[in-house]
């Protein structure tokens, strides 16, 4: 027979854990940080939805960013290299080669992505040459 003081133990235990738990999955779900287990899998959604080859191998400095709901998703990922290897990628990107990027200033481009692929609304990349840093920005719904 099991005594009521350890009932109470045990169910005190299960409720902190599941507390736990559900305060994770919220954390999770509403925050704008992608845990580092899903990272490469959000560059990887992005890029897919992008119609993008892979980032330069040069990239560094790699920020993904996620926003949206259970109906929506935007992910946004920015990552710096050098010019050379930019300008490499953005050529081998069949997706981008018969479109005119918007020029926002000397050092700033923008390639509107609309509509995306794989079910995406579309997005943007913004490319500043100065800080030699793409800003790739796609949304799904």
């Amino acid at each position: 027979m099991i005594r009521p003081n350890t009932m109470k133990k045990v169910t005190k235990t299960l409720l902190i854990v599941l507390s736990i738990a559900i305060l994770f999955l919220i954390i999770n779900i509403s925050s704008d940080r992608v845990m580092p287990w899903n990272k490469q899998q959000a560059i990887i959604t992005t890029l897919s939805w992008a119609g993008l080859e892979p980032l330069p191998e040069s990239s560094s400095e790699i920020k993904v960013w996620k926003k949206g709901s259970m109906f929506s998703r935007q992910f946004i990922i920015e990552f710096t290299s050098d010019q050379n290897s930019i300008d490499k990628w953005l050529n081998e990107n069949s997706r981008l080669k018969n479109m005119k990027p918007i020029i926002h200033s000397s050092s700033i481009v923008k390639y509107d992505i609309h509509p995306g692929e794989n079910g995406a609304i579309g997005g943007f990349i913004t490319i500043d040459k100065e800080l030699n840093k793409v800003t790739i920005d796609m949304s799904w719904s």
